[in-house]
């Protein structure tokens, strides 16, 4: 899977040292084994403030499909790869943690939770099938929000309708959680966030994108019209933020895939692969975390490779750790235990699910997780003081 346009995890600077660099920008003591870009650490110096805007699912392919001459590619002054699996659950986990999967053990928006015995979904914080009460993040998570020890102001701004959520309560620990309706107020309170501080760090989700590529596909119009918004915003905030003594960082947690409906395999398609499992699946359906029974690893392995390896590459997860596909160095075995002994990982156009009793079928058209390029590359744009900033211009000359 490492051919044919695949992309291997794991290498080069990633979502996750941007997060730590920026912690450490504000004094959260972690040690960065990856030293930021001179050109960033620069302008992380030199601001008082740092805006980031996370635009969930805006991939390197979706700004070259929908926006290639905007203002987001012209403020553009790196790439950068998502986390492995490239979705939303480990990717917002790795921003808030400045941690990699392996080291914060959120396996994606599936995850077997050992406490209780059964899958949760991770950023919603329930148990899959049964969505009627959170399940605490304190009992699955031991990673640390960078907001906790920020030595500086932070607001976390989301949704209304996530902006307080259990998972949010955990991952922004020590920010004042504000939620917004719409870009109009989301542009607002960016702007009254930075004017109310004597510096210090605004971190800004919108899901819009994501949600509209997942429903109509990514190259649908309306993930389209959802970027100009993003554009339009993105525009303006660069303008407002002028005088301010403020980075405004603009990057997304993963890209995205379309997958036609006749290569979207679902497990209940093949009952002698389910019956050798000790529990539903966990991770995405273009990534999927399988737990064979005691005694039945081999067995799994071979009859899945068999009847599914047209479309997805099985592969032992430690193997896949071992290689770096998850961060660097040894995995937490919190993480192991997420995820499980067995990747299937979706090769180009496949995905695989399951379902269990209470969980309504999903109907995506759109889908991230896996290791294609289009998943796993995100643009880092970057505004100071009204102007793109130019690596090997000093900040102050923006």
């Amino acid at each position: 899977m490492t051919g044919g346009g695949g992309f291997v995890p794991g290498r080069g600077p990633g979502i996750e040292h941007l997060a730590a660099w920026l912690g450490a920008r504000f004094g959260a003591g972690r040690p960065v084994e990856t030293p930021a870009p001179a050109w960033l650490a620069a302008a992380l110096a030199e601001s008082r403030s740092v805006v980031l805007l996370l635009l969930d699912g805006v991939g390197m392919r979706q700004l070259a499909d929908h926006s290639p001459a905007g203002a987001l590619a012209q403020a553009r002054v790196a790439t950068l790869r998502s986390v492995f699996p490239s979705s939303t659950g480990p990717a917002i986990t790795a921003l808030a943690s400045g941690l990699p999967p392996h080291r914060h053990g959120n396996p994606g928006w599936f995850a077997w939770h050992p406490g209780l015995g059964r899958v949760v979904r991770t950023l919603p914080s329930d148990l899959r099938g049964e969505p009627t009460g959170p399940v605490d993040p304190e009992g699955l998570w031991r990673w640390a929000p960078l907001t906790a020890s920020m030595d500086v102001p932070a607001v976390s701004l989301q949704p209304e309708a996530i902006s307080d959520s259990a998972f949010s309560r955990y991952a922004y620990r020590g920010a004042r959680r504000i939620g917004y309706q719409g870009l109009d107020d989301l542009h607002d309170r960016i702007v009254e966030a930075v004017d109310g501080a004597q510096g210090g760090f605004v971190y800004a989700y919108a899901p819009q994108f994501d949600t509209a590529a997942h429903r109509h596909g990514c190259r649908h119009p309306e993930p389209g019209q959802v970027l100009a918004g993003f554009e339009d915003l993105f525009g303006r905030l660069g303008e407002s933020l002028r005088r301010h003594d403020a980075l405004l960082l603009a990057t997304a947690d993963h890209g995205f895939v379309d997958i036609a409906p006749e290569c979207q395999l679902a497990l209940e398609d093949h009952p002698s692969l389910a019956a050798l499992l000790a529990r539903p699946l966990v991770g995405e359906p273009r990534v999927a975390f399988a737990e064979p029974l005691p005694g039945a690893l081999e067995e799994f392995v071979g009859r899945a490779t068999e009847a599914l390896g047209h479309a997805m590459e099985i592969r032992p997860v430690a193997e896949l750790a071992a290689a770096g596909w998850f961060g660097a160095g040894e995995a937490d075995p919190a993480f192991l235990a997420h995820a499980g002994s067995v990747a299937l990982v979706g090769r180009e156009g496949w995905s695989l699910a399951d379902s269990v009793p209470g969980e309504k079928p999903h109907c995506f058209i759109g889908m991230h997780g896996g290791i294609t390029e289009d998943e796993m590359l995100v643009p880092l744009a970057a505004v100071r003081r009204g102007a793109p900033v130019r690596p090997g211009t000093p900040p102050g000359a923006a």
